[in-house]
């Protein structure tokens, strides 16, 4: 499974860390898809490939489904670039890709 950039339009923003918490949305927010046919569990996002934080996805992302995602405001003024993986119901993971969060209209898709 892989992890692909499904639509992306340009705009400035800043966010990101690989350890993301609960809390107050920072405004920048993202959209993922679910084209696979298992329930995303997790969302990883790393800065360096290394150390993975989690992505508060609450109930998870259910198979053909879609949700959007916000930043929490602690990680505002963040690298933009981050490593993002899916991590499915049978606890297998996606294929890692970087993707750039300082872009506006950003979709995930899970495929």
């Amino acid at each position: 499974m892989r992890v692909t950039v499904l639509s992306v339009l340009a705009a400035t923003m800043l966010v990101g860390s690989p350890l993301i918490a609960q809390g107050e949305e920072s405004g920048y927010t993202f959209e993922i898809h679910n084209k696979t046919t298992s329930k995303i569990t997790q969302l990883m996002v790393s800065e360096d490939g290394k150390t993975w934080g989690q992505f508060d996805l609450g109930g998870g992302v259910d198979a053909g489904q879609s949700a959007k995602m916000a930043w929490d405001k602690s990680t505002d003024g963040q690298n933009c670039e981050q490593q993002v993986k899916a991590v499915y119901a049978d606890k297998s993971e996606s294929e890692a890709d970087t993707f750039d969060f300082c872009e506006d209209g950003l979709t995930l898709e899970f495929s």
